[in-house]
């Protein structure tokens, strides 16, 4: 617990109060700068997080007759940043993860039964006045299809396989309209510096029951993103005005897809229209990804 506790607060890389909690400007933008310099110094991330593109239309690939990426894969994903993959996993392996959510419905099961079900942890609930949220999550190595996407796309976009777990979302909206929550179906990012995620959706996802929402091309670290980043009030994404939130794509998909996202762009989910669920599994990557990783950039570029 205790090397856990000193890896978020020392080796974590920077979050959304590390600028907040510098007042003088002149050390905040020595901060900033201090990390993206860093971070440009990663040959993967530089491709995917500064240098300009040509625009790529396409963002959407399918994986029903290979299971290889191409060229085109990342291209997208460094002009747009956000790719998804359809028919991502196989069928067997989609419907074991179809199960696991059917188990976590039942959350009055005991602890002894989560432990033998192979739970990490006991459910955690979550209420707000219009949406109940489920969460608990299972070694990766569970699904190891989706293990080996995860070790392919880490390796390709920092560098290095990075490890993580299956953390297991399901939501359910209970009241309309949906309430608003920071960091949830509010436009958001995750960190200011070099950030991704991949999230899976066993089921379709239609508009009504909350998609992954994306500003495409707001992963780019550029002039325009310093300015909201350095403004004193970046944290409310949806009051700036260096970029035009109109242009979100609501990204809505088949059964059985994925979605690999540069989550320092700026993203969330829409709110529910029905009184429906959503369930995703999420793989992240903070704990094998730190400020000891960016320091260590030369081992990523060999």
């Amino acid at each position: 617990k205790f090397f856990l506790v000193l890896n978020k607060k020392l080796f974590s890389i920077p979050d959304l109060n590390s600028l907040n909690k510098i007042k003088n400007n002149f050390i905040k933008k020595k901060y900033f700068y201090l990390w993206i310099n860093l971070a440009k110094k990663n040959l993967k991330f530089k491709k995917l997080f500064f240098q300009n593109e040509n625009k790529e239309e396409k963002i959407i690939f399918d994986f029903h007759n290979t299971n290889e990426f191409n060229d085109n894969f990342f291209k997208s994903l460094a002009s747009n940043g956000v790719v998804i993959i359809e028919n991502a996993l196989p069928d067997n392996e989609r419907k074991r993860i179809q199960k696991d959510f059917d188990e976590l419905k039942k959350s009055n099961l005991s602890t002894l039964a989560f432990n033998k079900l192979g739970w990490l942890t006991n459910p955690i609930k979550t209420e707000t006045k219009s949406k109940i949220r489920f969460y608990s999550k299972k070694k990766i190595s569970n699904y190891p299809h989706l293990e080996k996407l995860s070790d392919k796309l880490t390796k390709e976009i920092s560098g290095k396989t990075l490890k993580t777990e299956a953390e297991f979302y399901l939501d359910k909206c209970t009241q309309l309209p949906e309430e608003k929550v920071t960091g949830d179906n509010v436009l958001h990012i995750d960190r200011w510096v070099p950030n991704f995620k991949i999230i899976y959706s066993p089921l379709e996802i239609k508009i009504d029951n909350a998609p992954f929402t994306y500003l495409l091309e707001s992963h780019k670290i550029n002039n325009t993103y310093e300015k909201m980043i350095l403004n004193d009030n970046f944290q409310n994404i949806e009051a700036n005005e260096l970029y035009d939130l109109k242009k979100k794509t609501q990204i809505l998909l088949k059964e059985n897809s994925l979605i690999v996202a540069l989550t320092n762009g700026i993203h969330g989910r829409s709110s529910f229209l029905e009184l429906k669920e959503r369930m995703l599994i999420f793989l992240q990557y903070a704990r094998s990804f730190n400020k000891l990783s960016f320091l260590n950039y030369r081992s990523f570029n060999k």
